[in-house]
This record gives structure tokens, C-alpha cells and sequence, in this order.
């Protein structure tokens, strides 16, 4: 199941610089938003996995 976001209030040089991106990566600006929200939400988990592992000893 998706959901719809919206982000209001995003500056009109903002918009411009991402729809730029976008457009070099031959994607539409949605596509592009959808992939970087993706990968934050994925990479968010990272600092508790560098917790959890911290007391471990470095692997050599």
C-alpha cells in the first residue's frame, strides 16, 4: 500500500535545484524525491545498528 505526502512551502530555488537533479538522472522529480526518501528511511536505522555493535571487538 502507498501513501501520498506533500511538502508545502518548499522555495521556488529549491524546487528548481531538485527538479534539476532529477532531470540529469533522466527521472521525474517524483521518482526522484521517492528514491533519496527511501534511502534516508533505509540508512535511518544505521545509528542503532552502530549501538548494538559498538562493545564488539574490531574484526581483524
Amino acid at each position: 500500500m502507498t501513501v501520498s505526502l506533500q511538502i508545502r512551502d518548499v522555495p521556488e530555488d529549491t524546487r528548481d535545484r531538485i527538479a534539476e537533479q532529477a532531470r540529469r538522472q533522466g527521472k521525474s522529480v517524483q521518482a526522484y524525491l521517492l528514491e533519496l526518501i527511501e534511502r534516508e528511511a533505509r540508512f535511518s536505522d544505521n545509528p542503532a545498528i552502530f549501538d548494538r555493535t559498538a562493545h564488539l571487538p574490531p574484526h581483524t
